[in-house]
């Protein structure tokens, strides 16, 4: 019990610390470049509760990207502007779901290994289970990693779902970065070029409705043990960024 103690003792010390030095260099990157990164609000409280109940204190220490006042004001600013406030979401997907699941705070429909078949044979029903719970929730699909060539069959089905649920708010994910690398040495077949296919096809059919995820990852950064997997830092950051995202483009 003691060293489980002194552990989180230094773990918040060294995260005030990497939090201090990030303010640091934060000031003195605008400084040389004037600013072109997009930046989101974060949920920095909730990050910190999951990162103590995970008691590991390397999670996702990556997705830190502004400080706490910053983050606060952006916040705020966003609130303000918003006419449609997400408030619930369902994430529907493949085993990036179920990783985002480990964060919490949503609804999630998903299964490891799988594709557009088991979408359409299971996970639309699951789905429905889940709208019919929370009527006023955005669906947000997040399919393709693992099936990148059924790009057509996705957006049929997608355009069914759209058509057949007039009142649901449907948002359709991009297929988020690979680590080319540690992806190829891990056994996976998938790669950036396959994935810079899927979502120019999806971008194009659904423009209205496309959450371009991918990029913001691609120019922050997310942490990644296998190449395709992400840690719970990055998941909460893929929430995030998602719900920031649709009140842009709501409001």
């Amino acid at each position: 019990m003691l060293f489980r103690k002194k552990c989180k003792c230094v773990f918040f010390l060294s995260l005030l610390l990497i939090l201090g030095s990030m303010a640091f260099f934060d000031v003195h990157a605008q400084e040389t470049d004037p600013a072109e990164k997009t930046q989101i609000p974060f949920d920095l409280e909730r990050f910190l509760f999951i990162v103590e109940e995970q008691d590991n204190p390397y999670l996702g220490l990556n997705i830190f990207r502004h400080t706490i006042e910053e983050i606060h004001k952006e916040w705020k600013e966003l609130e303000a502007q918003q006419h449609h406030e997400v408030s619930q979401m369902i994430f529907v997907g493949d085993s990036r779901v179920v990783g985002m699941s480990m964060a919490g705070g949503y609804s999630y429909v998903g299964k490891e290994s799988i594709g557009y078949d088991w979408f359409v044979s299971e996970g639309v029903y699951q789905m429905l289970d889940q709208m019919n719970a929370w009527p006023d929730a955005d669906v947000i699909l997040c399919f393709g990693i693992n099936d990148v060539a059924n790009i057509g069959s996705y957006i049929s089905e997608y355009q069914y779902l759209v058509d057949a649920y007039p009142d649901t708010r449907f948002w359709f994910m991009s297929v988020n970065p690979v680590n080319d690398a540690m992806a190829s040495s891990c056994g996976y077949f998938i790669n950036s070029d396959m994935v810079i296919s899927f979502n120019n096809v999806l971008q194009q059919s659904f423009p209205e409705q496309y959450l371009d995820v991918c990029s913001y990852l691609q120019e922050n950064g997310y942490g990644t043990s296998d190449g395709v997997h992400y840690d719970v830092g990055t998941c909460l950051v893929i929430q995030e960024y998602t719900k920031y995202l649709i009140n842009q483009k709501e409001s």
